[in-house]
């Protein structure tokens, strides 16, 4: 499990997310078993509030909320190689990313069913593109300053 946002937090906290989950699939389904086989990895990736404390000894973190649980669901949607996203990730993500939806799909802990966006790669990007999201990024640069909460 990977926590992106803490403990410093990004505006792109889910486009990174999501791009380390497609350089996790290409690198893990890279190695050879003895067998000759490849190893597969499935990826889920939710956005949301987590809580994440201490427990008794030093260093034993844990971590509470909805959102790992919708992690764990969403990987366990996911094919072999592939990576799945909540709709809030792929809306934050934004238009970096490619997706196919799978649909509506009931997941255990949830009390409606969540729509299930594969990730089908990085999106091709044109000048303007980037020029806008660079422009983006200075806007939530300049607000984030600028702001008093926490």
């Amino acid at each position: 499990m990977a926590y992106f946002g803490w403990p410093t937090s990004h505006e792109d906290d889910a486009e990174r997310a999501v791009a380390a989950g497609l350089e996790l699939i290409e690198t893990v389904s890279r190695i050879p078993t003895l067998d000759g086989e490849r190893l597969a990895v499935r990826v889920g990736v939710a956005t949301g509030l987590v809580a994440i404390g201490y427990g008794t000894k030093a260093n034993d973190g844990g971590i509470s909320g909805e959102t790992p649980n919708v992690a764990a669901r969403l990987q366990a949607e996911a094919e072999p190689n592939s990576l799945v996203v909540a709709p809030l990730t792929a809306r934050l993500a934004g238009r970096s990313f490619r997706y196919k939806s799978l649909g509506k799909r009931p997941l255990r802990g949830l009390a409606e069913p969540l729509e299930v966006l594969q990730v089908r790669g990085r999106a091709p990007r044109s000048i303007a593109s980037r020029r806008c999201a660079l422009a983006r990024r200075r806007r939530w640069s300049a607000v984030a300053k600028r702001s008093s909460c926490c």
